[in-house]
């Protein structure tokens, strides 16, 4: 007996929880081994600069699966247009963020600005990488083929 009932489909938040878990626990590994390091190397000023970078990369990159996990059920044209402007809502920001660090004389005193760097650069690759590496994993379908297909 066959019925018309279709498979049960992937949660679409589950989708991005399974990314943001992929893509935060590595990332969150390898910041505290950065702020370790910095730490160690440039004391106060590398702890703080580096545990800043952390919260600027984990703030930039969950608030983009979060929004978009909510986002997806809806028209694909609105989910880009969603995630276009979160984009350039977020680059705004990390370039007040920046701006604003500079302004108020923070680089060198209270934040060790190689630590800031390279904390961001490095947590960045790694929230990158195993980001791409849970959706690949994840196999979430892009489109549903008709019911007849």
């Amino acid at each position: 007996m066959t019925t018309d009932t279709e498979p049960p489909r992937p949660s679409q938040s589950g989708a991005a929880r399974a990314m943001l878990r992929g893509a935060a626990v590595p990332a969150l590994g390898v910041s505290v081994i950065c702020v370790a390091v910095a730490t160690w190397l440039r004391g106060t000023p590398g702890l703080w600069g580096s545990l800043l970078g952390a919260t600027l990369v984990f703030a930039f990159f969950a608030t983009s699966l979060v929004v978009l996990g909510r986002v997806r059920a809806a028209e694909p044209g609105v989910a880009l247009l969603v995630a276009l402007g979160l984009y350039t809502i977020k680059v705004v920001a990390l370039a007040v963020a920046f701006v604003v660090i500079g302004a108020a004389g923070w680089l060198g005193d209270p934040l060790h600005r190689g630590s800031l760097g390279l904390t961001i650069i490095v947590c960045t690759l790694t929230w990158t990488t195993t980001q791409v590496v849970a959706a690949v994993r994840h196999r979430q379908p892009l489109y549903d083929l008709p019911a007849g297909s």
